[in-house]
């Protein structure tokens, strides 16, 4: 007897280890894919790309496309506030480029040994910047537009790195940041270069979490689509396919209901039926769904 007990503990102690040993490996693996997700958001930071409208540039060289962003916390810090900007006198030069402490890939920009700002690498050789350049009022009112261009690019990817977004949401939220309309444009143009905003794959990703949290119909959908800013011209394709499948709905709400009348047992049959129609409404879903599904509650009720 003694002996099997000691057997049964031998292979218990294996198996827990063996699945100790997996959610190790799964997590391992998690945080590689997060401090990979990381550095590449801090790469495609550092080759934003930007060009002033007063004069041309040379045209920037496509980067690789990257995958859809999965949720992470690796989030750039912000930039601080600008000072204000100092006077310089006629005669006055681009003094250094040197990097920062805190990010080796960006440098400061320092005139007359004052600094005017900081701007990625990218940044500094598409505007052509050079120690020794004479600090002109056109060289002045480019850097300024890059600098803020630099500050709302970085915005938006600090907040595409925690979770992916829509464009309407980035875009609402560089207005909310006081951000100037022209700059947003540029900024949301890039985005869409580097190809970290596409409004179907995030429509696609927000229609699969809202069903696999519980079944749900066109109506709460289109809802979700709208409220995450999705592009409106996208939303009836993204909806039709998820919903196209007039059986597979009536089975979804059908399933809704099985889940939710254990909760519902103590209750009367129309205070259950009035709570099941809630439900279903409230998941958005169509009339022949709702129908099929109150069918299946009063076969239920007649069975008890």
């Amino acid at each position: 007897m003694l002996y099997l007990v000691s057997f049964a503990l031998i292979v218990i102690i294996v198996l827990l280890w063996d699945r100790i040993s997996k959610l190790e490996r799964q997590l391992r693996e998690q945080i590689d894919r997060l401090d990979n997700h990381s550095r590449r958001i801090h790469d495609l930071v550092n080759a934003a790309g930007w060009k002033p409208s007063e004069t041309p540039t040379a045209p920037v060289e496509d980067e690789p496309a990257t995958p859809p962003i999965e949720e992470s916390e690796a989030a750039i810090e912000p930039e601080p506030e600008p000072k204000p900007e100092p006077e310089f006198p006629p005669d006055a030069r681009i003094s250094a480029l040197h990097p920062t402490q805190r990010d080796p890939t960006r440098l400061t920009v320092k005139v007359n040994g004052r600094s005017v700002g900081t701007l990625s690498t990218k940044l500094v050789d598409d505007l052509g910047l050079a120690v020794g350049d004479v600090w002109t009022e056109h060289l002045r009112t480019t850097l300024r537009g890059a600098l803020k261009y630099d500050k709302a690019f970085r915005a938006a990817t600090s907040r595409l790195a925690r979770r992916p977004m829509s464009r309407g949401q980035i875009e609402r939220k560089l207005r909310d940041l006081d951000h100037e309309a022209d700059v947003i444009a540029q900024v949301l143009e890039r985005l869409d270069q580097l190809e970290l905003i596409d409004d179907q794959k995030f429509g696609e990703i927000v229609v699969r979490e809202t069903m696999r949290a519980k079944p749900a119909g066109p109506r709460l959908l289109r809802q979700k689509l709208m409220q995450k800013g999705v592009d409106r011209a996208l939303i009836d394709g993204l909806v039709d396919e998820a919903t196209s499948d007039d059986d597979q709905q009536a089975e979804s709400a059908k399933e809704l209901v099985r889940k939710k009348l254990p909760s519902l047992q103590r209750v009367d049959a129309a205070t259950r039926q009035r709570r099941v129609y809630g439900l279903l409404a409230r998941r958005g879903f169509t009339g022949d769904a709702v129908r099929a599904a109150m069918e299946l509650l009063k076969g239920d009720e007649e069975d008890q």
